[in-house]
């Protein structure tokens, strides 16, 4: 024989109300970003790097501080610079003319790839020769800044991250990146010859000396290159 309880009808009125107060309670505080990531994101810009050279315009070979002063503009450029080299040229310049086809020239020995520079013929001024302009756009990052110790640890009914959470992460993150474009997309994988790894761990593997600790073309070497030498 079954045992029925009866249930007072005020029971299902009691939880209903219980339910209603813990969701009143609940809207009472809004959501709140969980990761460092949302809550300090590090926020992205771009802006143009330039170098002008002031080179007759038969020239067919830099001086030393020219000639340093291009290669380091070109190098930051393969390390960070995104979008087409662009060299901006006087209005009755080509790219046959002596100045631009040597710095091309220079730039293609470099390591730019023939497909990232552009010319742009444009107005550079009343003197002649105009000055010859290189000019790249970068990203840069912008920092969060951290140290606001305004929350209380004491009482957080709402159980949230406080304010500072993470902000030294990304922070850090942000001074570290060589290249900030590099946190909007990762770099193309290069191509890997797998039949030299195979070799190389073949070689490990049997205890023997690896090419990369016996290749003298791995060693560096001091150049001997005198001052303003091109």
């Amino acid at each position: 024989m079954k045992r029925i309880t009866a249930v007072s009808p005020l029971v299902p009125a009691l939880l209903a109300a219980g339910l209603l107060a813990l969701v009143g309670c609940a809207s009472d505080y809004p959501a709140h970003p969980l990761s460092p990531q949302e809550m300090h994101p590090l926020t992205m810009s771009q802006t143009s790097m330039t170098l002008a050279l002031d080179l007759p315009a038969n020239t067919t070979a830099l001086g030393a501080d020219d000639a340093a002063r291009f290669d380091r503009f070109v190098d930051d450029y393969l390390s960070i610079g995104t979008g087409p080299l662009e060299f901006i040229a006087g209005e009755r310049e080509s790219a046959a003319s002596p100045r631009v086809r040597t710095l091309t020239e220079r730039a293609l020995r470099r390591g730019v790839s023939g497909t990232e520079i552009r010319l742009r013929l444009a107005s550079l001024g009343a003197g002649s020769p105009q000055p010859l302009v290189l000019t790249y756009r970068r990203y840069l990052v912008e920092l969060p800044k951290c140290g606001n110790w305004s929350d209380s640890a004491s009482f957080n009914p709402a159980n949230v991250n406080g304010a500072n959470f993470g902000c030294a992460v990304q922070r850090d993150i942000g001074i570290m990146v060589a290249n900030p474009a590099d946190l909007l997309a990762a770099q193309p994988l290069s191509p890997v010859s797998a039949t030299r790894n195979d070799r190389v761990i073949n070689l490990y593997k049997q205890g023997k000396a690896t090419e990369s600790e016996t290749s003298a073309s791995n060693k560096a070497s001091v150049s001997s290159v005198a001052p303003g030498a091109q």
